[in-house]
């Protein structure tokens, strides 16, 4: 799957098109305002939401698989497990110091 940008959030999945029922990873590219400092996980609210019935919190209170920050951006990195064909994810996400929230589907 190519990458799905919505507002400041970009998602895109490692590998890119995931096989069934081998684990992948999900990551989320946060557009911030030039030169942020002391960007936190602590700011994002999220939830994994697949149509396989497999959910994931992320972001406040949740330690992601990764997580790293630069100037105007930080990245988040969420391990799946491997599920069947043609799920669908939908990745909830919310900044605070954005303040915007996107749903974002992606589908395998």
């Amino acid at each position: 799957m190519e990458a799905i940008k919505k507002g400041s959030f970009t998602v895109w999945t490692v590998p890119k098109d995931p096989i069934p029922f081998v684990d992948y990873s999900i990551y989320i590219r946060v557009s911030l305002p030039t030169n942020t400092t002391n960007y936190s996980i602590n700011d994002l609210e999220g939830y994994l939401i697949g149509t396989d019935e497999y959910e994931q919190a992320f972001g406040r209170g949740y330690k992601p698989a990764s997580f790293e920050t630069d100037l105007d951006s930080a990245l988040v990195q969420i391990r799946v497990p491997g599920s069947f064909n043609q799920v669908r994810d939908t990745i909830q996400v919310k900044s605070t110091l954005l303040n915007e929230e996107q749903d974002i589907e992606i589908v395998f």
